[in-house]
């Protein structure tokens, strides 16, 4: 094997060590926003692969386990979740910074990572008594 394709292939290791399964963070305030279950690369004649983004929702991980897995989970995501069985794509051209987390240029509050805790906050949490973080009634 050349040399080029082993530091190639040690590359990759990399981005799969470096960004799978880490947990994703809003630079601005450092919450976190979800986990990259999943890496989109694009794929280009006589070139190597190009990092397009990072994947998130429990389908990818589903993927990542069997097809047909990921068709189940769909189903009952359209069914009962929140996302409506669908995932979501960060461009990389997002990502700011890569170690133990990834420090992603998103909003905390208005990503669609975040709508699951956002959802329960409105229909649940909120109505909790003697809660005052989640917009309840009491003061």
């Amino acid at each position: 094997m050349p040399q080029s394709s082993s530091r190639s292939a040690m590359r990759e290791l990399g981005l799969v060590r470096e960004v799978l399964d880490n947990e994703l963070v809003a630079r601005k305030d450092r919450k976190a926003v979800g986990m990259a279950d999943g890496v989109v690369l694009e794929l280009r004649d006589g070139q190597p692969p190009r990092v397009v983004g990072i994947e998130c929702g429990f389908p990818v991980l589903a993927r990542r386990i069997h097809p047909r897995i990921e068709k189940w989970v769909r189903a009952i995501g359209r069914r009962w979740g929140v996302w409506r069985g669908r995932t979501h794509r960060i461009p990389w051209s997002r990502v700011r910074a890569v170690g133990i987390e990834i420090e992603l240029d998103v909003d905390a509050k208005t990503s669609p990572n975040t709508a699951w805790e956002r959802w329960l906050v409105r229909h649940w949490i909120r109505h909790i008594p003697g809660n005052h973080g989640g917009g309840g009634s009491a003061k």
